[in-house]
């Protein structure tokens, strides 16, 4: 009996540690006023969506098709309702010091999601954040900043080495769709198109 239990409480376990360690992709598509997006990593905290639109620019012209490297606008969802709130004080304290750019009105308690401008360098493990959006609950800026931040792809920042593992997961199945196919073998024929 205590075999059998031992047994259950390590399917259970390895279930668990699988989820935790495995970054949740899903080929559903959300919509909203302004863009289709595909919810590409989730865990207890936090959403991340690829907009529908971008995935479509990398396949067709991106820079980097021979690298494995890609960059794109992804959408983040904060579930946490602290790290929510850490996030709106910290707009309320960009804009009062001016290094957040505020678009019409402005109302942080009514943010949506956060976007990052982000080009994942796979070959030097690295992501670069260029440009950080602020969007409230109608789809309205609330602002933005200039990041220019870089973090490096590696188990001490484990959350953005899984969101790059996901996300080149979810470009590579959508290499598989047959309308992209041409597109693709001339992009890997000739590089310079990607210029």
């Amino acid at each position: 009996m205590k075999v059998k239990v031992v047994l259950v409480f390590l399917a259970v376990f390895l279930a668990w540690s699988t989820a935790q360690c495995n970054p949740v992709v899903k080929s559903s598509v959300q919509s909203h006023s302004w863009t289709e997006t595909v919810l590409v990593y989730s865990d207890s905290k936090i959403n991340v969506y690829i907009p529908a639109d971008m995935i479509n620019f990398n396949l067709f012209w991106a820079k980097y098709p021979q690298s494995g490297n890609f960059s794109m606008a992804l959408y983040f969802e904060i579930k946490d309702d602290q790290a929510r709130r850490n996030t709106i004080e910290n707009i309320k304290t960009g804009i009062a010091d001016n290094y957040i750019a505020t678009f019409g009105k402005t109302y942080p308690e009514l943010l949506r999601f956060v976007v990052d401008y982000a080009f994942f360098d796979m070959q030097n493990r690295q992501v670069t954040v260029s440009r950080e959006m602020y969007i409230d609950q109608d789809g309205e800026f609330i602002g933005a900043r200039d990041a220019n931040e870089v973090t490096e792809l590696n188990e001490q920042h484990p959350f953005f080495t899984k969101l790059a593992r996901s996300i080149a997961g979810v470009l590579e199945r959508a290499k598989n769709y047959p309308k992209n196919a041409d597109i693709l073998k001339e992009l890997q024929r000739r590089p310079d198109l990607g210029q």
